[in-house]
């Protein structure tokens, strides 16, 4: 289950997501004032550079001769990889649809929606979807939403391109431009029967998704996907992921109301436009803000010590409503966090929450924004510490009057409810009970 940052609260997350694009999985790289990154050594592996041999702009890709025996399952895959690494650029547009299912029964309507892909060797790409439009012009990601008016500037890193080719579950057109090795992601590959895809004739191969690799662990996964015969274009892709609920610490209700023990999410894709070493100029990506768009205002660095703690009223675990200001008589212990990048501070929290003297409350705010995915993934790892889930106001506290620049965030209050330590980044148990105990 992937567990995002929704846009309410973008103000406190902002600098902290490099995928901001909607690329990244559960365990996507964590803030850069923390560590380098912290992904699963089992992911596919990315070929920053892939050896392979560029076909010049406006050239065809190399299909599958007429009159050459049908590949096998594993020699399509292989010659599929070949022809995306090989590719100058691509343009491709479709329709991407989501359903869910809750044992085998639809829930809610199918989302549909039009997407667009313009890429250009080595790292430059434009990608429009009705919610925002990226532009990466080789140096400079800057991500456009839609609704909002206002536009993100982030540098691109190796970090941000790895997760653009590996963040998705699956075989993507990303991780096939850029070069991951699917080898050791899929399993049980098969061919089926050929078909048509808008006039274009098509071998079919479906294969397993390996879990904890492929797709996150206690998750199954297939897909399959449709891809020319005259030039190895993929022009449908199917994703099916499936859990079951009953590994889970909570029910999850299906159409009907009732307990549904296996629920499934089903992702096609089906291109209308595919073009493979198209001539693009390097104008395309030029990110030119659109009438009244503006930058996203980056909060500035703040330093609280020695100053009262912005107020803000929030709801514990147990429904109780409380305000930070009603806390004074205590030292505090107040963490910002979310997930993914702040996965390796949790056991500090789950250890804090029990080691703490009775002077002191640990209020641990988590800003994801999706209290049952969060809570999914607690239970499953054995945390019990109390967590508060941010609200749009408490995201604008965090963001403006806190100023927060990294995740996790952890303040020391005094009983006054004054700020005495502030630490960006992880930090260790030994650092906070050290600063705690030289307060006291």
């Amino acid at each position: 289950m992937r567990i995002a940052i929704r846009p309410l609260l973008l103000a406190a997350c902002i600098l902290v997501v490099l995928c901001a694009v909607g690329c990244g999985s559960k365990k996507a790289p964590s803030a850069r004032v923390a560590k380098e990154e912290h992904q699963p050594t089992s992911k596919p592996e990315v070929a920053a550079n892939s050896g392979s041999k560029q076909t010049p702009p406006g050239a065809k890709t190399p299909g599958i001769a007429p009159g050459t025996p049908k590949p096998t399952a594993g020699e399509l895959i292989r010659q599929l990889q070949s022809a995306y690494r090989g590719m100058s650029s691509l343009k491709a547009e479709g329709v991407s649809e989501t359903t869910v299912s809750a044992d085998h029964k639809p829930v809610g309507k199918a989302q549909r929606e039009n997407v667009s892909l313009i890429f250009k060797r080595p790292n430059k790409m434009v990608v429009d979807t009705p919610a925002s439009r990226v532009t990466m012009d080789g140096k400079v990601v800057y991500n456009y939403s839609h609704s909002a008016k206002q536009y993100i500037k982030v540098p691109v890193t190796p970090a941000f391109v790895k997760s653009l080719a590996s963040g998705k579950p699956g075989m993507g057109i990303m991780g096939l431009l850029y070069g991951t090795d699917y080898t050791k992601a899929i399993v049980s590959p098969k061919m089926l029967p050929d078909a048509k895809i808008g006039g274009h004739e098509v071998y079919v191969v479906s294969f397993g998704l390996k879990s904890g690799v492929a797709v996150p662990k206690g998750v199954s996964g297939t897909e399959t996907l449709w891809i020319g015969k005259s030039d190895l274009g993929v022009y449908k892709n199917r994703v099916t992921l499936a859990i079951d609920t009953r590994s889970l610490s909570r029910n999850v209700k299906g159409a009907n109301g009732k307990a549904a023990k296996v629920i499934e999410t089903t992702t096609t894709n089906e291109l209308t436009v595919f073009q493979p070493n198209a001539k693009v100029a390097d104008s395309t990506f030029a990110f030119k803000p659109p009438s009244g768009a503006k930058l996203f205002a980056q909060p500035k660095l703040t330093s609280l010590l020695d100053k009262p703690a912005p107020d803000f009223s929030f709801t514990m675990a147990d429904g109780t409503s409380r305000k930070l200001s009603d806390l004074r008589g205590k030292f505090v212990l107040l963490s910002f966090w979310a997930l993914p990048m702040c996965d390796p501070q949790l056991p500090v929290l789950q250890s804090l929450s029990k080691a703490l003297k009775s002077d002191t409350e640990l209020v641990a705010i988590n800003l994801n924004g999706d209290k049952a995915a969060v809570t999914e993934y607690l239970t499953k790892k054995g945390d019990t510490f109390p967590v508060v889930f941010a609200d749009a106001q408490i995201a604008k506290v965090a963001g403006e009057q806190y100023g927060l620049r990294a995740l996790p965030t952890t303040l020391i209050l005094d009983k006054n409810g004054v700020v005495r330590a502030q630490f960006l980044g992880l930090v260790t148990q030994k650092q906070i009970e050290d600063r705690l105990n030289s307060i006291r």
